[in-house]
């Protein structure tokens, strides 16, 4: 097989990760920005939704097929996991099923790893943002949600999504479906561990599905109420 590489300018600065939490207040908000501004990208002639090649052309044929393919046993190995998680994480996938409706058919550039060693930042202002092998078209609020995924994990996600509580509300008007975004992140998370072996994670990665389907079943029942 053959391997492919890229290269680009150098982007000056250094990631949000590595900034000091004094430092991450004055940057907070040119990332939110950035965000937006890699949301507004233009499609082009591009195709689909998920995951893209190099040709701009994505499998998927809507963005809750490409959400619900997490649960798809014949892509998915979920028998790797720990005997001790197997029952809760099917019943995690079995939520997210549940919540087919919720999702919108939104087309737009998704990094999919954004908010943290992906970001490089200099003097207040980003500079690049880089690694984009996780790519996909799709809702820009999967971005969001990963952001809060990963909110107790790294101070960096911790004050964006400060941020975007106290200047973006708008992007909470629909809580179940931010959760079931962190939801599929988790499960993701949780498969891509187990099969290389990183059982150190999977607690914490657990725990943090958990709380999100937590947070879906308190939001049904409030609307059944």
């Amino acid at each position: 097989m053959g391997h492919a590489f890229c290269m680009s300018r150098r982007a000056i600065g250094c990631t949000l990760q590595d900034l000091r939490p004094a430092e991450l207040s004055s940057i907070v908000g040119p990332v939110a920005q950035t965000m937006k501004v890699l949301a507004s990208a233009p499609l082009g002639e591009t195709s689909g939704f998920g995951p893209f090649n190099s040709a701009g052309e994505a499998a998927f044929p809507s963005w809750r097929a490409f959400i619900l393919s997490i649960a798809n046993k014949s892509h998915y190995r979920w028998e790797s996991l720990p005997h001790s998680l197997q029952a809760r994480t099917a019943s995690h996938l079995s939520l997210l099923r549940d919540c087919g409706s919720l999702f919108p058919e939104k087309r737009h550039l998704v990094h999919g790893d954004f908010g943290s060693n992906n970001v490089i930042v200099s003097q207040g202002q980003v500079t690049a943002v880089i690694d984009w092998s996780e790519a996909m078209f799709g809702d820009p609020l999967y971005d969001i949600a990963n952001i809060f995924f990963w909110r107790p994990w790294l101070p960096c996600m911790e004050a964006q999504a400060r941020h975007l509580e106290e200047h973006h509300p708008e992007l909470f008007n629909r809580p179940s479906l931010l959760a079931a975004y962190q939801l599929r992140i988790g499960l993701a998370e949780l498969h891509e561990r187990a099969l290389a072996g990183e059982h150190r994670m999977l607690t914490w990665i657990d725990a943090r599905c958990e709380a999100a389907a937590r947070q879906i079943r308190f939001e049904i029942e409030e609307h059944q109420s």
